[in-house]
């Protein structure tokens, strides 16, 4: 053991594969392998030795430079992130361009053709008086006139928005037309005609900042507006 532990001290370690060789350096001139040790991989001899120990820091050190360049990766996908989603919520409101009174209203009609596909309005109101129609029930023969819960269309106005007069449907009848046994229409209040509503887009007009005066620039703001389309019979809530 003591031969051993000598030769320790004037050699040196080199590993190959699981087998440590101590090698004696005799000024500076390397001889051939005096003896050498079998280490197994994770054993606790290998661990012990000075350029072993060295070895290990020096992984763990790479290890832990590894960990903190990844986290710092992260960080900044995470802040990427935050920054494009405010991006993406900025850039609406600076897409809206400022427009002068005149023309508007073609413009706003372009827009609304060009980005927002929906189902055009009644071009005009019903002649028809507003109430439950049983005289004209069967000779009518438009789908709002054959529906059992009939309806009309009446003149809305929105002076601040595009288009800013339409026509929506209103419901003529609380109940629901039936024929009892003669074939008669009557109304029958066990049911209810209630409104079908739709949302559509319309183009608000609002003053654009600075603006004032005689130069009155307006910028057009998408928004939702519910708008009644058609009745239908349904059974009453209680």
């Amino acid at each position: 053991m003591e031969e051993l532990m000598m030769l320790r001290e004037k050699a040196f370690p080199i590993r190959c594969g699981g087998v440590v060789f101590l090698v004696r350096d005799n000024d500076c001139v390397v001889d051939a392998p005096v003896i050498f040790v079998e280490v197994a991989s994770g054993d606790d001899t290998a661990e012990s030795l000075p350029w072993a120990r060295e070895r290990h820091g020096a992984k763990r050190a790479e290890e832990q430079s590894r960990f903190t360049e990844n986290r710092r990766l992260t960080e900044e996908m995470e802040l990427t992130k935050v920054f494009v989603f405010l991006l993406s919520l900025a850039v609406p409101i600076c897409m809206h361009h400022c427009y002068d009174k005149e023309g508007l209203e073609t413009i706003a009609r372009k827009k609304l053709q060009s980005h927002y596909h929906q189902p055009g309005f009644p071009t005009q109101a019903s002649s028809a008086p507003i109430s439950c129609p049983l005289d004209l029930y069967q000779r009518d023969e438009s789908l709002k006139g054959r529906s059992i819960s009939p309806w009309a269309y009446v003149e809305r106005k929105m002076p601040e928005h595009f288009p800013s007069t339409f026509y929506e449907a209103r419901c003529l009848c609380e109940g629901c037309i039936l024929l009892n046994d003669e074939n008669e229409p009557y109304e029958d209040n066990s049911h209810n005609s209630a409104p079908v509503v739709q949302s559509r887009v319309f183009l608000k007009r609002e003053l654009c900042e600075g603006s004032g005066g005689d130069d009155r620039r307006y910028r057009l703001i998408p928004e939702n507006v519910n708008v009644t389309v058609a009745c239908t019979c349904v059974r009453p809530l209680y």
